[in-house]
């Protein structure tokens, strides 16, 4: 390998630097690495040398790189036959598979795809985690073949076009969600017991679990169907809630199963039930169709929270046996996220803290019932409603040319105001994002996320 190191930087008239072959050296170690992983390997190289190597060594021909959604850049070694670039959902490990044969062993294929030679395909790392073949790598570092997440490609080569295909009520997302399942004859009235919507026998709702302060833990899609309660919740928040669940049973006629190995979950872009499957449909507010029953309290009601969104999402989750698709054409995640953040729509995980509130996010109304009775959180929910005002509020960002990370702090002059959450680019709007700012900020400051400037559009009305 030092030969080869020597030879390709002096066949391209560049100098053996011990600092290049520091990075080289970095880059092999690690395996799949960003430029500031690499930085933090290398105590004695600064960062700036550390991008100028990388640029050199990617000339050369020695690394290549790739982009894992809207993050930074990964290099890895150039390798000389095509492969799936693997990266964990859950915990964040990277690893590949040759196309062709799959190794065994390390990796198994959940859902293999139908193109010849296969170019993506979803995954279970050996801890049980749910994975995803994001590239597949030719030998010069293109990208072969579509980008692809667990459940679903992120898109199949235009996220816009995918973008007006579901605005126009076609086609269809595979999503990465698991699959809970409430049996026994008390069901209902227990889950209802434990959230902060109503559940009633035969209905879909939205429904979150908080904590005893009021903040958000778990956002539960809710579906009865009159013998079973299916919940559709984020994959890598499954365990914890069944757990959770599972203690709360106490001597109640109920049993909480898993059955997320059996049942995928898609979404359609109409808000109506798919034949005999059970379907979530979304919120009447998400949809612009009018507003969940929600009761009232001395506050008010919960339309005093968003007098109206953005944008329409009009659409439902449907789940399906496993291997099952509806009929159409499969459209990208990246292409429902642009329409959900532009339509002002949060997702718990994505969009939220450890000190989120549902008043902040505009879920007063959609997932939470003013006037239903006692459940963990419930007495911050209404004495926030009744005599305070949440300390920050929902609002989608119209960025300048750019995208920061999700994450990324929003700053006001000098000041950090809030935190960005989900990023997209949409097809009119451009780059946008959801993000949560302090209650005080005023709506016509422009902010400022990792140097992009950024204009709010309210979701939740900044005064109450």
């Amino acid at each position: 390998m030092s030969e080869q190191f020597e030879s390709r930087l002096r066949d391209h008239g560049y100098r053996l630097t011990g600092q290049r072959r520091e990075v080289w050296e970095a880059v092999e170690r690690l395996r799949h690495a960003t430029p500031d992983q690499i930085a933090a390997e290398l105590a004695d190289v600064d960062t700036s040398t550390v991008y100028r190597a990388l640029d050199v060594l990617v000339e050369v021909g020695l690394i290549t790189h790739t982009h894992i959604g809207h993050g930074p850049p990964v290099y890895h070694a150039v390798d000389p036959t095509p492969h799936l670039h693997l990266v964990c959902q859950r915990c964040g490990a990277q690893d590949k598979a040759r196309t062709s044969p799959w190794r065994p062993g390390c990796w198994r294929p959940c859902r293999p795809s139908t193109v010849s030679p296969p170019t993506w395909t979803t995954w279970r790392c050996p801890g049980g985690a749910r994975s995803a073949a994001l590239n597949t790598m030719r030998p010069d570092g293109n990208i072969m073949g579509p980008v692809g997440v667990v459940q679903g490609m992120t898109h199949f080569g235009d996220p816009f076009t995918e973008q007006k295909l579901l605005v126009a009520g076609e086609g269809w997302v595979g999503l990465d969600r698991a699959v809970l399942t409430l049996t026994g004859g008390d069901r209902v009235t227990w889950l209802d017991s434990l959230t902060s919507h109503r559940i009633e026998a035969g209905t879909s709702t939205q429904a979150l679990i908080l904590d005893p302060h009021g903040h958000i833990e778990h956002d539960l899609h809710v579906v009865d169907d009159g013998t079973t309660t299916w919940l559709i919740v984020a994959a890598d928040t499954s365990e914890a809630l069944r757990d959770h669940l599972d203690r709360m049973r106490f001597l109640a006629d109920v049993v909480v199963s898993d059955v997320s190995d059996t049942f995928d979950v898609v979404w359609i872009p109409r808000r109506e039930p798919f034949g005999e499957h059970p379907t979530w449909l979304v919120p009447l507010e998400y949809a612009g169709l009018g507003w969940t029953p929600a009761g009232s309290d001395r506050g008010g009601s919960a339309s005093k929270y968003v007098p109206s969104r953005p944008d329409r999402l009009i659409g439902a989750e449907v789940v399906m046996a496993r291997g099952e698709r509806p009929q159409g054409p499969e459209c990208g995640t990246w292409a429902l996220e642009a329409l959900r953040i532009a339509a002002g729509v949060p997702r718990v995980g994505a969009d939220t803290d450890h000190k989120s509130l549902p008043h902040e996010l505009g879920l007063i109304g959609p997932a939470v019932h003013l006037a239903k009775g006692c459940y963990r959180g419930q007495e911050t929910v209404a004495r926030l409603h009744n005599m305070g005002r949440p300390p920050r509020r929902l609002v989608l960002l119209h960025f300048d040319g750019a995208l920061p990370d999700a994450g990324a702090d929003l700053m006001a002059d000098d000041r950090v105001v809030g935190r960005v959450g989900s990023v997209a680019q949409h097809y009119e709007l451009g780059p946008i994002g959801l993000g949560v700012v302090k209650r005080s900020v005023d709506v016509s400051t422009t902010l400022r996320a990792e140097g992009i400037a950024a204009s709010q559009e309210p979701v939740v009305a900044a005064t109450l």
